[in-house]
C-alpha cells in the first residue's frame, strides 16, 4: 500500500475490487471522447472538435487525422490544453489526452469523420472558343482542392469523365466532381510507446 506517493512510485496502476468471493474485473485506462459540433463544414466554414477525459482533469491533448499527427494552429505541435479545436477540412479524426510528467496516456477516442461541403462546379467556355464557331471547349471548375475526377451530363445523361469537353452539339450540359477519401493508416496494437524489437502491424 502507498501512504504517501513520490516520484519513484511512477508508473501505470491498475485496479480491481474483491468482496467475499466475488472479484471485479482490472481496471482500464481512461478512453478520450471526441464530440463534433457537426460533421458537416459548411462551403469556407470550420467546426469545433472536442476532446476529453471524463471524470478527471489536468490532461493534454493530442490530435490525429487519418491516424497521423493533426497539426494545431497556433500550438508547438499537435497538442491543445484547452480540448478543443476548429478544423475546415474533411477527414477523419481522433485524439487522447497525456497527464503528467514523463506522461500518462489515455486510449485513443474513437474516430469521427468530418465532411466537407465545396461550391458546386461551375461550366464555362475555354477561353479563344466562340459560339459562332462548329465547336466548342467547355471546362468544368472547382474551386476547392484538387485530384477531382470529372462527369458530364448532356440532357440529364451521362456523357464523358473528363474535365474538358469539345462538342458540336447543342443541349443542355451539367458536370460533377468527386474526389476519392484519403487512406487511414492504422497501428495494431495501439500502443502509446514502442520500443526497438517489437512488432507491429500497419493497416
Amino acid at each position: 500500500m502507498i501512504n504517501s506517493a513520490t516520484e519513484s512510485h511512477s508508473g501505470d496502476y491498475s485496479c480491481m475490487g474483491r468482496r467475499g468471493y466475488n472479484f471485479t474485473g482490472w481496471t482500464d485506462k481512461p478512453k478520450a471522447t471526441l464530440k463534433a459540433e457537426t460533421r458537416i463544414i459548411p462551403a469556407g466554414g470550420s467546426v469545433t472538435l472536442t476532446c476529453s477525459v471524463e471524470g478527471s482533469t489536468g490532461w493534454t491533448f493530442f490530435w490525429y487525422e487519418y491516424g497521423k499527427y493533426y497539426y494545431v494552429v497556433g500550438s508547438s505541435g499537435n497538442t491543445e490544453p484547452d480540448g478543443s479545436i476548429r478544423v475546415s477540412e474533411g477527414g477523419k479524426y481522433n485524439c487522447r489526452g497525456k497527464r503528467g510528467d514523463p506522461g500518462f496516456y489515455s486510449e485513443y477516442s474513437e474516430y469521427v469523420t468530418i465532411q466537407k461541403t465545396v461550391s458546386k462546379p461551375t461550366v464555362v467556355l475555354n477561353p479563344g472558343s466562340s459560339l459562332k464557331e462548329d465547336k466548342v471547349n467547355l471546362v468544368c471548375r472547382i474551386q476547392e482542392g484538387s485530384y477531382w475526377t470529372y462527369e458530364w451530363r448532356k440532357n440529364n445523361l451521362n456523357y464523358y469523365q473528363t474535365s474538358k469537353i469539345i462538342t458540336a452539339d447543342s443541349g443542355d450540359y451539367s458536370c460533377k466532381g468527386t474526389t476519392p477519401n484519403k487512406p487511414s493508416l492504422i497501428l495494431q496494437p495501439n500502443w502509446s510507446q514502442i520500443y526497438s524489437g517489437e512488432k507491429v502491424t500497419l493497416r
